[in-house]
Parts: C-alpha cells; sequence; structure tokens
C-alpha cells in the first residue's frame, strides 16, 4: 500500500497519522540507510489491532510518498512507540508497548539495515503507556521512562548498560497511569545540561503532575512544590493533576528557558484542561493560563510546540476532545493552531486541520 500526501507543513503530516482511532504516531529520522522519514504507528484500526511502519519515499511533485513495509512488529492496541538509537550503530532503533489480544506488551526492537530484531529486553509489559528516551545519566546511550499499566498503575526507569536495559529502583517516581501517549517527557527545564522528568497520569486515586530534577548522580528529586510554588489557595503547589494528558516544552518567549504547556483530564470526570507555566528567572514558574484567552482545554490529543510560519516564536497545536467541566462531552475532537504574538499572545489562526484525538504531533 502507498499513501500520497501533500505537505502543506508539517503539523499535515502528523495529523495524517493521528486521525485513525487509537493511534499513536512517532517519528525518526530514519530508518534505514535512508535520509528521508519514515512513520510508524500501532492500535486499533475499526476491528482489529494493528503496526504498521511506512518508509517515507521522498517528494514528488504531487507531495510525499510513504510506502508500507512489512516489519514484524507486533500488532497491538493500547500502544505506545518510539524510535530510539539505543546501540549507537547509527539507525533508528524502536520500542512498542500495547495490548496483543492477551497480555500487555513491551518490546525493544533493533534495526539492522532496516530489519527489526526483538533484543528480549527485561522490560515490564505495558499497556496504556507513555515512553521516552533520554540519556539521564549523560553516559552517552539513551535510557527509558516508562509509565502506565502492568498489573497496575506504574512508573518505571530503565538504564541502557551497553544495550542492557536495567531496571533502576528506588527512584521514588510516583507510579501513575496516562492512558494516552506524551504523558512523560525528559527535560532540562533548569539549563544545567542534565535530563530532569516531568510525567502526568492517574494513580489509582488522584491525577498528578510531577516535575523531578535530576541530582547529577543518578537519583532525582521531586520539586514541584519549589519550582511550581503556590499562587493561589487550597494546593502546595500551581501544577494542575491531569490524565489522559500530553505534555510539550517549548521557549514560548525566547528568553533562553523552556516554557511548559499540557492538557489532560481534570479534576472532574468530565473536565479537560490546558494548562500555560512560564518561566520567572528565579527557578520557578507561574501559571499563566488565565492570560491565554480563548485557550480550549482538551484531553486525549497532541499538544506541541512549533514555529509553523517562521516568525521565530513558537506556536502551539492543541488537539483532542474539548470538554467542559458541566455539559455533556463534545462528539467531535478538535485541532486547533494557535499564533505566537512575539512572545507575549497566542490566537487561534482558524486553520481548518483534522480534527484528531488520541494522538500525537510534532
Amino acid at each position: 500500500m502507498k499513501i500520497n500526501l501533500q505537505l502543506f507543513n508539517s503539523l499535515s503530516f502528523v495529523i495524517f497519522a493521528a486521525y485513525l482511532p487509537s493511534i499513536a504516531p512517532t517519528l525518526a529520522q530514519e530508518f534505514s540507510t535512508a535520509t528521508i522519514t519514515p512513520v510508524a504507528f500501532p492500535g486499533t484500526s475499526l476491528s482489529s489491532r494493528i503496526t504498521r511502519l511506512y518508509r517515507n519515499d521522498g517528494k514528488t511533485e504531487s507531495g510525499f510518498t510513504f510506502t508500507e513495509v512489512s516489519s514484524g512488529l507486533p500488532a497491538v492496541s493500547d500502544a505506545a512507540v518510539a524510535w530510539g538509537e539505543y546501540d549507537k550503530n547509527g539507525d533508528p532503533d524502536i520500542i512498542i508497548t500495547g495490548w496483543d489480544g492477551s497480555a500487555n506488551l513491551t518490546k525493544i526492537f533493533r534495526n539492522d539495515n532496516g530489519s527489526f530484531v526483538d533484543i528480549g529486553a527485561s522490560i515490564a509489559a505495558f499497556s496504556s503507556a507513555s515512553v521516552a528516551w533520554g540519556d539521564y545519566d549523560k553516559d552517552n546511550d539513551l535510557d527509558l521512562i516508562i509509565t502506565g499499566i502492568t498489573t497496575a498503575a506504574a512508573t518505571k526507569l530503565y538504564r541502557n548498560d551497553n544495550g542492557v536495559f536495567n531496571e533502576v529502583t528506588g527512584s521514588g517516581f510516583v507510579n501513575v497511569s496516562n492512558g494516552t501517549p506524551g504523558g512523560v517527557v525528559w527535560v532540562d527545564y533548569d539549563n544545567d545540561t542534565y535530563l530532569d522528568m516531568m510525567l502526568v497520569g492517574y494513580t489509582g486515586s488522584t491525577r498528578v503532575a510531577k516535575l523531578y530534577y535530576n541530582n547529577h548522580d543518578g537519583t532525582f528529586s521531586d520539586v514541584t512544590s519549589a519550582v511550581f510554588p503556590n499562587y493561589g489557595p487550597g494546593q502546595d503547589h500551581s501544577l494542575f493533576g491531569v490524565d489522559h494528558g500530553c505534555i510539550a516544552w517549548g521557549d514560548f518567549n525566547n528568553d533562553g528557558y523552556l516554557d511548559l504547556a499540557y492538557n489532560g483530564s481534570g479534576l472532574r470526570s468530565l473536565a479537560s484542561k490546558f494548562r500555560y507555566y512560564q518561566y520567572n528567572w528565579d527557578g520557578t514558574y507561574q501559571d499563566l493560563t488565565a492570560a491565554m484567552s480563548g485557550m480550549r482545554g482538551t484531553m486525549n490529543g497532541p499538544v506541541t510546540w512549533g514555529d509553523y510560519n517562521n516568525d521565530g516564536y513558537l506556536d502551539l497545536l492543541i488537539g483532542g476532545y474539548a470538554i467542559n467541566d458541566f455539559i455533556a462531552p463534545d462528539p467531535s475532537p478538535i485541532t486547533r493552531v494557535y499564533l505566537n504574538y512575539s512572545g507575549g499572545s497566542l490566537s487561534n489562526i482558524g486553520a481548518a486541520f483534522t480534527a484528531v484525538f488520541r494522538g500525537s504531533g510534532v
């Protein structure tokens, strides 16, 4: 099967993959010796579980052409997938999690010149997961953080020791499931060159949003209350707990520090939220969500920064279900792009993008 896309900008490429039900797309720089970008996605296509890999065959006069290739990757639903070059041989490998119809699974596949080989990694079997690669210990190879469902909500850190993944116990991370990809990310929020970690999700009793500082010795500390101080009554910090959320860090105002946006399901079961936090120059962040007038809260959808108009400022894409605290959910999801006005405000451009949910965007 071949797919031809007219690529108007980078967002339309991702929305194609995110539109299919229960699908979480992730992109890589290359999966063989080619220098073009493939797309892989697992999930549910109407009545069946699928995992498909499409090779980017380059641009033609009518757009970009993607050819489906046989990969041998397991067909799963409730899935997450992420490319990561864990073995440093020059081509990206892939991790996939999900439900195969009888059990949860988590598998890492090594890319051998376009063929994928299960490395038999000793990693807990997850579904409804979020996955992120990152070199948290600065030993020049990619480690893993995973949140989701094993037998219950779980958060697990795996250190890459020369291609062998060993679980790091005693990390102190709260156990959560998020229900959609994008709920855990590595980020150097304080510009100290070490990767910190943020997650959102449901513990089994409450929704949380947490930031963990990398202590430079292989351990982490929960700094949520210190970095996001309380600016209102009734909370010990200003991060709003969500699940079915997506986290996106980007330098909105070009001050050299990353700002934070995320969405998700809030305190009420039918409440979708959007939150925006800006760096204060004193090591803390302030909740400026109220200043971003017209921003629609969403859940089960993407949040991503990108400079779509090349003006030097990051714009914002938000997708998913937009559900009010007190009214029934709108049966139709939304996708909106907000233009960044010189780091001062965001405004909906009214772009006619396909509405997406249970997907992600880059």
